[in-house]
């Protein structure tokens, strides 16, 4: 049976991504799915991610990375983490269009997601204040083990994150 299947730069849209959000409603084997540099776009965005909070418990990896992901899919995606199925160890949004506030919001529904592990958001416009924030609410999370927010909009300064980092020290 089937557990990893790769979809990258298959020019899949929204439609497309209705009819695999569908087909990942019934199928209880794939693990893995890739679908970055796919135009999914808000839609298929928001279709993948009601399935994974009302539906699929077995998948584990999803690259969503430079699907055309805008603040409104990463809302849905983050209310998918707090679903009672969502199985996803991994998660990756890089090189989307999210803003600080629908990014920041993927971080706080780890608390109520025992699974989560990874979450990626390399290269996707997000303020320096705005990786701060992120930066410290996934510090104050005890499940997630790697957080990439690597080439966002001019990064967050050495000062500005020391003072995150000790706000995280200081409330433990």
């Amino acid at each position: 049976c089937l557990t990893n299947l790769v979809l990258d730069t298959n020019n899949i849209s929204a439609p497309g991504a209705t009819s695999l959000s569908q087909a990942l409603e019934r199928n209880k084997t794939l693990g893995s799915l890739s679908l970055q540099g796919n135009p999914l776009g808000s839609d298929g965005g928001c279709e993948f991610a009601r399935v994974l909070g009302e539906h699929n418990s077995t998948l584990q990896k999803l690259n969503m990375g430079s699907t055309d992901l805008d603040p409104r899919a990463f809302e849905a995606m983050a209310k998918a983490l707090r679903g009672p199925v969502c199985g996803l160890r991994l998660l990756g949004l890089s090189r989307n269009k999210p803003d600080d506030r629908s990014a920041l919001q993927l971080i706080h529904a780890l608390s109520r997601n025992a699974n989560l592990e990874e979450l990626e958001l390399a290269k996707c416009g997000l303020t320096a204040e705005g990786v701060a924030q992120i930066v410290q609410a996934a510090m104050s999370s005890s499940r997630l083990k790697r957080l990439d927010t690597l080439h966002n909009q001019g990064g967050a300064s050495p000062q500005l994150m020391a003072e995150r980092l000790a706000d995280v020290t200081r409330n433990r």
